[in-house]
């Protein structure tokens, strides 16, 4: 990691929460060699942590607003070069962190 990375107070910040969920996401191509352009990834990527946040502790987000720690790293992916995202998931109700929901999240992204 870059020595201006270490230092840096988001970074510090990141480290003080507590994350439940750390997943990859990735994105089909258009077709053979064209991939999903940017402005439809965000789009995806928001409405997804929309779903999500339905699932954050103290009731559903049913409003759409994102009321939950998260962060993401976006990545190109070493040996295709596809584009994907690392979200990491805080704040949710921990009876929902099991394996069959975390399945589910999975296949809302699909």
């Amino acid at each position: 990691m870059a020595k201006y990375l270490r230092s840096s107070s988001w970074i510090d910040t990141l480290c003080r929460l507590e994350w439940q969920v750390f997943c990859s996401v990735t994105f089909p191509d258009v077709r053979p060699g064209v991939m999903v352009g940017p402005y439809i990834r965000e789009r995806m990527l928001f409405a997804w942590l929309r779903r999500v946040g339905m699932y954050r502790r103290g009731g559903g987000g049913r409003d759409g607003a994102l009321r939950f720690p998260w962060a993401v790293r976006v990545e190109l992916g070493e040996h295709t070069g596809r584009f994907h995202y690392h979200p990491l998931l805080g704040g949710l109700d921990p009876a929902f962190v099991r394996d069959y929901c975390l399945r589910a999240i999975y296949r809302d992204w699909e």
